[in-house]
């Protein structure tokens, strides 16, 4: 039940994607497993691409948000939050297209 609130609390959330871009980026360069190219390249790059290419691409999105899902740190899911919404109505975006 308490996942499923957070969830719906997230896709809700209207914020700056730009701002909350930049904060998930200064949050991961305080991270002693991410690399410094890997952060660049999200900070530079992030609009370019649709959210599942960088979930599904060899940097650490993946792994950071299953973590973060998986031990229910708020840290992360809030930093990440941003990520997850786009994820969600870019998924929601191609059913539709699909249908």
């Amino acid at each position: 039940m308490y996942t499923q609130l957070l969830k719906e609390t997230f896709l809700e959330i209207e914020d700056d994607d730009d701002e909350s871009v930049k904060a998930f980026v200064d949050y991961c360069r305080l991270q002693s497993d991410v690399t410094k190219k890997d952060v660049d390249k999200i900070e530079q790059e992030y609009h370019n691409h649709k959210p599942i290419w960088w979930y599904t691409a060899p940097y650490f999105i993946y792994s950071m948000l299953n973590r973060g899902l998986r031990l229910m740190d708020v840290d992360i899911i809030l930093k990440m939050g941003f990520f997850i919404r786009d994820l969600h109505q870019n998924r929601s975006c191609l059913e539709i297209i699909q249908a």
